[in-house]
């Protein structure tokens, strides 16, 4: 996916310490939750601001990004398509196509073999320790492809 980083949370010091709204943060490490505004895959460097499954609301999606699902940043600002959504520099688009083709063939290589730790493409964080098959899709949703 490509996100819109909306503003930066961090928790504040100590065992007990509660996430707070931060200015800006020097490590991505530091920053405990992200918000976001999801942009959903076109076609080439083009990304709608409204994605498919909320067209009907005209409602833009968002999400609260956590820093490890944070990957990388763009190179050059997006270019604004009237009111439809965005479009990427010719370099951020080959890097998002280098990305995501690289990021699904991990999800389908992470279901491979019975017996070992599989990793679920619908809750990344979940471990299937199991002879079961792996849930897995064959072909993982273009915006859910991990950027």
């Amino acid at each position: 996916m490509v996100a819109k980083v909306l503003s930066v949370y961090s928790k504040t010091g100590g065992k007990n310490g509660k996430h707070a709204w931060v200015s800006d943060c020097s490590n991505i490490a530091a920053a405990s939750n992200i918000p976001t505004q999801v942009y959903e895959h076109m076609n080439g460097g083009q990304f709608r601001g409204v994605p498919q499954a909320l067209k009907q609301l005209h409602v833009p999606q968002f999400a609260l990004v956590p820093s490890s699902s944070f990957l990388c940043l763009l190179h050059n600002t997006p270019e604004q398509i009237r009111n439809v959504g965005i479009k990427l520099s010719a370099s951020d688009s080959e890097l998002y196509k280098k990305v995501n083709t690289h990021f699904k063939g991990v999800v389908r290589s992470s279901g491979r073999g019975k017996g070992k730790n599989k990793i679920s493409a619908t809750d990344p964080e979940k471990r299937v320790e199991s002879d079961q098959e792996s849930d897995c899709p064959e072909h993982f949703p273009e915006h859910i492809s991990g950027w």
